[in-house]
């Protein structure tokens, strides 16, 4: 009797459908903010046609210190944001045809947890979050450990540049 009304309660529960890229289109627009002391900047376009496009600005002491160029698509059947990471003079840090990659993990309304690829150091997480106007991403490491950036980035929508 009990095994029945398990699957009964089971069999009722709506089915959870696997995130869109479109799930993630709370994240569109310009947000500027800082970790630590730094400033910095996070610019997404909205969701079309099965992906999304990014760019990302750090600045140290009024300096620009890298940029990444992100793409978020299906990838073998996974959302996967793809990243690539830029010094001023445009010298990227991944070899020619390598990107940072993570892969949706979750996706619920103003949350989005990725999981990176080919971490260094264990699993890394790759969190954003978003109350309102403001936007908070970091890192963490679900077995322990030292992310690879222990700051939040902490930022709130801009109007533009």
């Amino acid at each position: 009797m009990m095994v029945s009304l398990i699957a009964t309660i089971v069999l009722a529960m709506p089915a959870q459908s696997a995130p869109k890229i479109e799930d993630l289109a709370w994240l569109e627009g310009v947000w500027k903010g800082k970790v630590g002391a730094d400033d910095v900047e996070e610019t997404w376009s909205a969701p079309k046609n099965g992906s999304m496009m990014g760019m990302f600005r750090w600045f140290r002491d009024g300096k620009l210190r890298l940029m990444e160029m992100i793409t978020v698509a299906e990838f073998d059947g996974k959302i996967t944001m793809k990243l690539k990471h830029f010094n001023p003079m445009l010298h990227s840090f991944e070899s020619q045809n390598e990107t940072t990659d993570f892969t949706l993990l979750t996706v619920e309304k103003n949350k989005a947890v990725w999981n990176e690829v080919k971490p260094e150091g264990g699993p890394q997480h790759l969190i954003y979050t978003r109350e309102g106007e403001a936007l908070t991403v970091r890192f963490h490491r679900p077995e322990g450990g030292v992310p690879s950036v222990r700051n939040p980035f902490e930022y709130k929508r801009s109007g533009g540049s």
